[in-house]
């Protein structure tokens, strides 16, 4: 499962639900003011930069989760 996460609209401001895993897939996503019709999506040269942050953040993720459970057990 991906990220789940919400942006402002650069147009409207209106919000816009992204999902990692598919932003990484080239899927551009909509604002949800339907009367704006802005989409977002990432660059083909800008996927391999949020796909190495996006892992980043993941292994950092994990690491808490075993950090949190090894200091619960002292």
């Amino acid at each position: 499962m991906g990220i789940q996460s919400t942006i402002n609209c650069p147009d409207c401001g209106s919000a816009i639900y992204l999902d990692s895993i598919l932003l990484l897939s080239g899927k551009s996503f909509q604002c949800s003011n339907e009367a704006c019709g802005v989409a977002i999506s990432l660059s083909a040269a800008d996927v391999e930069m949020v796909s190495k942050a996006f892992k980043e953040y993941e292994n950092l993720k994990q690491k808490s989760v075993e950090n949190a459970g090894s200091f619960q057990k002292q």
